[in-house]
């Protein structure tokens, strides 16, 4: 295998002092490039090289490297893409996937402009970067299920992904996201199940996300990002991280779907929220496991308008300051064991409008229970 590589490595080498010696200039033109014309898939080494010597710079098509396919092919070969590196355009989806010798793929640092990026079930991949010239993917973008890689840096001249997904999951030892500065909308944003992600520095310039924001099973204690974003379309779920604080949220103004935080152990206030004005689905603040830090949330005084409320297993909450202002739309609220939680003031104006007995209220659990009586009487504390 060693000496198959060695002699693969030499034939690169010749490849690409043979093509720069025949290309006086790089033409970024779209209109100009060398074109080929239909989807591409390489699933060998010596694919790569074959298909190197075609000279093409933008493939009207998709680009697939995939090196043990459907068949899972023990000869898998490929481990160099550095040939690949006069690409500057994919009109369809670039897919790398299923290459266990892959360690990078930082060779494809020309591209500017693809349909769609999957890169997926590379075992070795240890980092991913080199992607700051690409400015546009025109479908979604996956990085999903690689087991090696530690990080993911770099596109940050990437301005647009007009598709449905933003996705970094499922890779057991990432540890830092850093990038996408300059991003300023998506449709979703999905950080899910990175087993030991703790820091995301960047996405500053995102101001708007279309459909869903979830940051889940990662355990986050460091974030310098989402400064400026002001808009979520959809859910906004922050679930089992080790965050302290949601500081990096100070913009965040209205979310139109549900919004939910739970089982963040760290979490012991909601500083971050305080210019949130409205959630047009379910407030859920603890659900399955609660936020057990939790002790505040009086950063929520400028909420006015929610559909339903729900504060569930936070035992380190004593106060529901924080909701005094929640009066609008709002027709059902469920608070329940909260071990601690003894003054529920805040929630007078919240019952009166909704009303106790209607059958949509519901408070049992907690450190002090408070009745239809008590709140009339303004016994609504211990």
């Amino acid at each position: 295998m060693k000496k198959t590589q060695t002699i693969l490595i030499i034939l690169i080498i010749i490849l690409i002092n043979t093509g720069c010696s025949n290309d006086d200039s790089t033409q970024t033109n779209s209109e100009e490039l060398v074109s080929c014309e239909g989807d591409v898939i390489l699933k060998s080494q010596e694919e790569i090289i074959s298909f190197a010597r075609n000279g093409c710079q933008k493939i009207i098509g998709s680009l697939t490297i995939d090196d043990i396919g459907a068949n899972f092919d023990e000869n898998a070969d490929i481990f160099d893409l550095s040939l690949l590196n006069s690409l500057i355009e994919v009109t369809g989806t670039v897919a790398i996937i299923n290459n266990p010798n892959i360690e990078s793929i930082n060779a494809l640092y020309n591209l500017n402009k693809i349909g769609g990026l999957a890169i997926q079930f590379n075992e070795n991949l240890n980092e991913i970067n080199g992607f700051n010239n690409l400015e546009i993917i025109g479908a979604f973008f996956s990085i999903f299920t690689n087991n090696n890689l530690s990080k993911v840096s770099g596109f940050n001249n990437l301005k647009s992904i007009a598709g449905n997904n933003f996705e970094i999951s499922f890779n057991s030892n990432l540890v830092e996201i850093n990038g996408f500065s300059e991003l300023q909308s998506l449709i979703t944003l999905s950080v899910v199940d990175n087993d030991i992600l703790t820091k995301i520095i960047g996405f500053n310039n995102l101001i708007e996300i279309a459909g869903g924001f979830r940051l889940t099973e990662n355990p986050i204690n460091e974030m310098n990002a989402f400064n400026n974003l002001e808009t979520v379309d959809g859910e906004f779920i922050i679930w089992n991280t080790e965050l302290t604080n949601m500081t990096n949220f100070m913009n965040l103004k209205i979310v139109s779907g549900r919004f939910w935080l739970d089982y963040n152990h760290e979490l012991i206030n909601l500083n971050g929220f305080n210019n949130l004005t409205t959630v047009e689905d379910a407030i859920r603040i603890g659900f399955f496991e609660g936020n057990i830090s939790l002790q505040n949330i009086q950063a929520l005084g400028n909420l006015n308008s929610a559909l339903s409320l729900y504060i569930q297993y936070n035992e380190s909450l004593t106060s529901l300051n924080g909701l005094e202002n929640l009066v609008q739309n709002i027709n059902e609220i469920d608070i329940y064991d909260n071990n601690n939680l003894t003054d529920f003031c805040a929630i007078s104006n919240i019952v009166q409008t909704i009303g106790f007995n209607s059958g949509n209220i519901g408070i049992f659990g907690n450190g002090f229970n408070p009745d239809s009586n008590d709140f009339i009487t303004g016994n609504c504390n211990q």
